[in-house]
């Protein structure tokens, strides 16, 4: 907690928070008191004197002062925050949120209060919500372990225990003493079977906490897994003496082998590993456990389409969420099965992320040279773009409100009706097509800006909403090796670059904002149609340069997806494009490294 001195009595408030931060409490509650006697609306004092009786543990007594402080002045963001921190230790998570919302609007860069805020929304199930607050304390203070640490707690309960290792391992780096993050990120690997190496934090754990049972008791299962039976009854033994209750309140929180959820989550994280055997092996018994439980299937699905098995992975394929929440008749008409369309109106709907819309609009042209009338409900950015897709008869960016189709079906859900296999993905591209006067127009200021330079578009983080942009997107001071290379003229296609940034990382190479010109993608279409190369993370930017036909370099982060498939450098999916692959996860340095020596060859 922090405390904020008010302008009166400002000599009796110092001194009452250096008493407060040397840890004399009674003293310093004593001089608030005193202030307030004479004047009892400080808020300076109330709110000092609610901090030290939150220290104290009267978080009752706090969250009553600190409650007087922000009513006499609510612009304070550290005291909002602090009556968060008192709301939270009684329990109250929604008011706490509350709080931390409020020190938000009045300061969106307080590290404390965007963390603070994730652990709340962690506290009341928010998992997922919480990870955009806690990816923004890191930003602004990169240095907080209890941040990093925070975060890695939400992936694991999510099950992304690839990320949730990469981010444990961040707050150790920043705090090697950091007990709780030790014992985490050993749970961690044992959860991904990496037993050796839980054994080391487990074990780092108890050096720092040597009375923890838990500690123990897990450390106990990891040497059991390894087949070290007396070292494993060792620990059991500790765990027993120093806590025999917490031993059977962890077994029970801790599923065994047995629990279908407990196998899907850590099939997820072998295949994001590229372990992609053993992640089917623990989705078919997480499936033969409880048959009727669908994210198995579908993440069973994603490894085999990450495999190439195409034909196996496109029915599991529809047990994605969207796909087990829609009604039948969504649409006021059925959905296509692969019924015969001749002479048929369909309906295809967005259902996934901006690039899932574009790659998958290819099957557009299929669905007319079969005789259907198709129509297309996308998002607004791509209305214009679409519009150019061979075959295709509206485009739409809200629901039609009446019943004129004979089915519809989501735009994924196509290439299973169709039965494409890895052999017969359609790529015939360019499908899509930027409007000549645009192209024009961007030619004349891409041209100038380039002076016979070899044009290079740049693209770095996809949606803040995608659930896996963190680990996609790259910091933008990893490519400031792209503008040391001879000859480049650099082009930002980012929409959301901050020029500032541009400036420091870059130095004194100039660069084209196009992103923030470009209002919808018809428009980065354009820009894009004027370029010799785009290099862009797996986003949509990357999906509208291979839908074009342009020569495209896409980064790729270590969790694959599953449109990427294993370890190949080209797509099937889009021939214009080239594959560079993360090999650790977090750390792009190599996969810059490798596009830089590749630009310089070819400049």
């Amino acid at each position: 907690m922090s405390a904020q001195p008010n302008s009166n009595f400002s000599t009796e408030i110092d001194k009452a928070v250096g008493l407060y931060q040397s840890g004399e409490l009674t003293r310093a509650a004593n001089l608030c008191q005193r202030v307030l006697k004479i004047q009892p609306k400080h808020s300076g004092a109330l709110h000092l004197l609610g901090v030290i009786q939150h220290t104290a543990g009267d978080y009752a007594q706090a969250v009553d002062l600190i409650e007087q402080a922000v009513v006499l002045n609510p612009h304070v963001d550290s005291s909002w925050c602090n009556l968060g921190l008192a709301h939270n230790a009684l329990g109250q998570n929604e008011p706490a949120i509350d709080c931390y919302q409020r020190a938000l609007s009045l300061n969106p860069r307080s590290a404390a209060a965007n963390l603070n805020l994730g652990i709340a929304l962690s506290a009341a199930g928010g998992l997922r919500d919480a990870i955009p607050f806690y990816d923004r304390a890191i930003q602004l203070k990169p240095e907080l372990p209890q941040a990093h640490y925070n975060l890695g707690n939400a992936f694991w309960a999510l099950g992304q225990y690839f990320e949730a290792e990469y981010s444990y391992r961040r707050a150790l780096s920043l705090n090697p003493d950091f007990p709780e993050a030790c014992l985490n990120l050993g749970i961690t690997l044992a959860d991904l079977e990496q037993f050796s190496a839980a054994i080391v934090f487990y074990r780092r754990a108890l050096q720092l906490k040597p009375g923890w049972a838990e500690a123990h008791f897990k450390l106990g299962q990891a040497l059991q897994a390894m087949e070290q039976l007396s070292g494993a009854a060792n620990s059991f033994q500790h765990a027993i003496k120093l806590d025999e209750a917490m031993m059977h309140r962890d077994r029970a929180l801790s599923p065994g082998l047995g629990a279908p959820e407990f196998l899907s989550n850590k099939g997820v994280a072998l295949t994001a590993a590229g372990q992609v055997d053993q992640a089917i092996a623990c989705f078919d018994r997480a499936i033969a456990l409880q048959p009727g439980l669908q994210p198995p299937k579908y993440n069973k699905a994603c490894a085999l389409l990450l495999s190439g098995k195409l034909a196996e992975g496109w029915p599991l394929y529809e047990n994605r969420p969207a796909v087990r929440n829609a009604a039948p008749q969504e649409y006021g008409c059925p959905l296509w099965e692969g019924q015969a369309i001749k002479g048929k109106r369909i309906l295809l709907v967005k259902e996934q992320g901006l690039g899932d819309q574009i790659q998958f609009l290819r099957y557009v042209p299929m669905l007319a040279a079969l005789g259907a009338e198709v129509d297309v409900l996308l998002d607004p950015s791509l209305l214009r773009l679409a519009s150019t897709v061979p075959g295709i008869a509206r485009v739409l960016d809200t629901p039609p409100n009446y019943s004129g189709y004979d089915y519809w079906s989501f735009l994924m859900s196509v290439p299973h009706r169709l039965g494409t296999q890895l052999d017969s993905i359609p790529d015939n591209v360019p499908y899509l097509a930027a409007e000549p006067d645009a192209v024009s127009a961007w030619g004349k200021d891409i041209g100038g800006f380039a002076q016979g330079r070899r044009r290079v578009g740049l693209a770095w983080s996809g949606s803040h909403a995608h659930i896996n942009n963190r680990n996609r997107s790259i910091p933008l001071q990893a490519l400031a090796p792209l503008a040391q290379v001879e000859g480049l003229a650099l082009v930002i296609l980012q929409q959301d670059a901050i020029p500032e940034a541009l400036a420091h990382v870059f130095r004194d190479t100039e660069v084209l904002l196009a992103g923030e010109q470009c209002k919808d993608f018809a428009g980065t279409a354009a820009a894009i149609m004027n370029l010799d190369l785009v290099i862009s993370v797996d986003s949509a930017v990357a999906h509208l340069a291979g839908a074009l036909g342009r020569p495209v370099w896409t980064l790729l982060p270590c969790n694959r997806d599953w449109r990427w498939l294993l370890a190949r450098d080209d797509s099937p999916w889009y021939p214009s494009m080239r594959l560079y692959r993360q090999r650790e996860y977090g750390q792009w340095d190599d996969v810059i490294a490798c596009a830089a020596r590749d630009l310089s060859a070819k400049s």
